[in-house]
């Protein structure tokens, strides 16, 4: 059970755009609760998908506009997640 709080984006994965990869991928996330300013991203590039990536039991309340982004990923997998975008203030 983690508790994350950060006032920009709590889990980022990215790949730059020209950067080839063989394989990133077989990620879980579970059993947190996520409080933050910015979105959640899991973004590949054209020469470098992301993929299996999973959230398992997780609460995830941004106070921006989005609260996951995914960008250049293949079977990205959401169990049991509950989203809060636009959530207000951040709790102390």
């Amino acid at each position: 059970n983690l508790v994350i709080h950060c006032a920009r984006t709590p889990i980022l994965i990215a790949v730059e755009d020209g950067i080839p990869l063989r394989y990133l991928g077989d990620i879980s996330f579970s059993d947190c609760r996520i409080h933050s300013g910015g979105p959640c991203v899991i973004q590949g590039s054209p020469q470098a998908l992301i993929r299996r990536v999973s959230f398992t039991h997780l609460r995830i309340s941004t106070t921006g506009d989005d609260a996951i982004l995914t960008r250049h990923c293949q079977d990205i997998s959401l169990n049991q997640v509950t989203l809060d975008n636009r959530a207000g203030s951040l709790p102390a």
